[in-house]
């Protein structure tokens, strides 16, 4: 099960009453520019519109993706309310965790059984994600601050991270099992038990990023493939230390 349908209040607390906190106490700086908000592609939930704008009417489907939600709206009234300047950034499904040690993604599940295992053991093969790899993702708000800095207006502007290319876990699973299979030099089998991960699983996740290229001068730099050769680097080097 989903971390946050196990633990809907610690979620709750940390992202929503957490980015109130954050942002409170952000408005108490007399020479704030900016604050950036993490938010989600899952806010979109099972969206209609493919690739999905950022105008697309939200639809939560987790608990997490209610937090999400919440805290995008808290910052909308601040906004309206003290001219709190605010950028919500909404980036889609990250990988390349191994620097930080987290297997809970799907993606990391996937390499960290591949490598220990030489076997993928995933839930349901079917929804579609367009994935992006960690660099791509923090370079989205380092391009952020730097369009800011040289006066791009930016508050109050929600963009998608997002490459707009999707795939669905049975070939992601697939594509880890080919570098994977590379570094230890046995054959990676895959399988899937059908069930969703979730009780309301998103079939689709892809976003539009025409604005992320429009206002912040962003693309990916990692195709599917390359990142995850790249993640299954890291992943090695960590599990063999």
């Amino acid at each position: 099960m989903s971390f946050s349908f196990v633990n809907p209040l610690d979620v709750a607390n940390t992202i929503h009453l957490g980015t109130i906190a954050l942002a409170e106490a952000a408005r108490q700086c007399d020479n704030l520019q900016l604050f950036i908000f993490a938010s989600s592609s899952e806010v979109y939930g099972r969206a209609t519109v493919f690739p999905t704008p950022e105008t697309s009417p939200l639809g939560a489907t987790s608990p997490y993706a209610v937090a999400k939600i919440a805290a995008e709206e808290q910052l909308r009234v601040m906004g309206q309310s003290y001219g709190f300047p605010f950028l919500i950034i909404r980036p889609f499904n990250t990988f390349g965790r191994a620097l930080v040690g987290s297997q809970h993604f799907v993606v990391e599940r996937a390499i960290v059984q591949a490598l220990l295992e030489g076997h993928i053991r995933l839930h349901d093969p079917r929804p579609h994600r367009a994935f992006i790899f960690r660099s791509d993702h923090v370079q989205g708000y380092l391009q952020a601050i730097a369009r800011h800095r040289q006066g791009t207006l930016l508050a109050g502007e929600t963009i998608n991270l997002a490459s707009g290319v999707c795939y669905s876990i049975a070939e992601m699973a697939q594509m880890v099992a080919q570098p994977v299979g590379r570094v230890s030099g046995r054959e990676v089998t895959v399988e899937f038990s059908q069930v969703p991960d979730r009780p309301l699983d998103i079939p689709r996740l892809q976003g539009d990023g025409r604005k992320a290229r429009e206002l912040l001068g962003w693309t990916p730099q990692y195709s599917l493939e390359d990142g995850l050769a790249k993640a299954v680097e890291e992943w090695a080097s960590l599990l063999n230390k």
